[in-house]
């Protein structure tokens, strides 16, 4: 069992040490993005305390993730339908092919039956015609 990395981040001027299954170097990034996020936030309104912005981030935060979700979800729904309207459309497009297949096939049936006519005709004697 994976036991995770060990990583070491800094938000808002406190250090914390983590157990962490992803890479440090990624785990560092987001806690730097944090770090920025709380302290624009902070700089922005001066009365809040650390603990409040860092929720009104981690609520911001789960909203973006929600939506990303039912974004993602949406997107996924639309691909599903273009890929089911693209099967309709393959199969109709073959059945199409083969419907014009049939049709040269049958054009050629009826110009080899028009020519072994003309020729009958042709060939035939005069008063048989």
């Amino acid at each position: 069992m994976n036991k995770g990395n060990k990583v070491k981040i800094t938000i808002c001027g406190k250090e914390y040490s983590l157990q962490a299954d992803e890479q440090p170097a990624y785990v560092q990034q987001l806690a730097a993005r944090l770090d920025q996020k709380i302290t624009e936030l902070m700089e922005e309104n001066d009365t809040l305390s650390l603990s409040s912005a860092a929720i009104l981030v981690g609520l911001s935060l789960m909203d973006d993730s929600y939506k990303t979700t039912s974004d993602m979800d949406n997107i996924r729904g639309e691909i599903r339908n273009y890929v089911e309207e693209a099967g309709k459309a393959r199969a109709e497009a073959d059945n199409l092919r083969i419907a014009l297949e049939d049709r040269e096939r049958e054009i050629e049936s009826l110009k080899t039956e028009l020519g072994l006519k003309e020729l009958r005709r042709n060939i035939a004697p005069d008063g048989k015609r």
